[in-house]
């Protein structure tokens, strides 16, 4: 009969009051592998490097990323992939930091602003907003880096979450790439 695993929650338990005496080895072991249960995944987009993606202005657009180029030899056992090239995973419980980088260049001078967003759908739909303001005006590309905290409940991990954009003007992207690092396992058996 295999052991049970048992969560990080449910071993602290058992260690607090052992009079059951129902700690084996196995959830010793769970413990100090749930510890480890961190790492990361690169994604890059390898359509829109050289040409750009062009986004019209004021249009809730899909971010592309065709997942051309990967790097998933640090991420945790547990995780298939951290993006399957359409959304970004997430387990319940988990909570990650998501990096995208990407060079932009605005293509007229009204593109000031520009809006980066995760939408999984569901009732809550648009989470973690960035504004990204252009004040040298346009023809000027600008690396766009910035790094979000996340955690994902059951609508995430059911829907994934795609990326989204959004620009008062016309502006072009280029050399899309996300960096997915789950920070925490939630406290779920595996």
């Amino acid at each position: 009969m295999p052991d049970t695993v048992r969560t990080i929650e449910e071993i602290k338990a058992l260690l607090a009051d052992n009079t059951t005496g129902l700690i084996s080895p196995q959830d010793l072991r769970d413990m100090l592998v749930s510890l480890n249960d961190t790492g990361w995944g690169q994604y890059s987009d390898t359509q829109y490097t050289s040409t750009a993606f062009s986004v019209a202005a004021n249009v809730d657009t899909a971010l592309p990323n065709n997942k051309g180029g990967v790097i998933e030899s640090y991420k945790p056992a547990d995780v298939t992939t951290f993006y399957d090239g359409s959304v970004i995973t997430g387990m319940t419980g988990d909570s990650m930091t998501i990096t995208i980088d990407m060079s932009a260049l605005p293509t007229s001078a009204t593109t000031t602003l520009l809006e980066v967003w995760f939408d999984i759908g569901g009732s809550f739909g648009e989470l973690y907003r960035r504004l990204i303001s252009f004040p040298k005006g346009n023809g000027i590309v600008r690396p766009i880096n910035f790094t979000v905290g996340v955690y994902s409940l059951d609508t995430w991990a059911a829907n994934g979450a795609s990326v989204f954009c959004r620009a008062n003007g016309p502006v072009d992207l280029s050399n899309i790439r996300y960096v997915i690092t789950r920070t925490h396992r939630g406290g779920r058996s595996a």
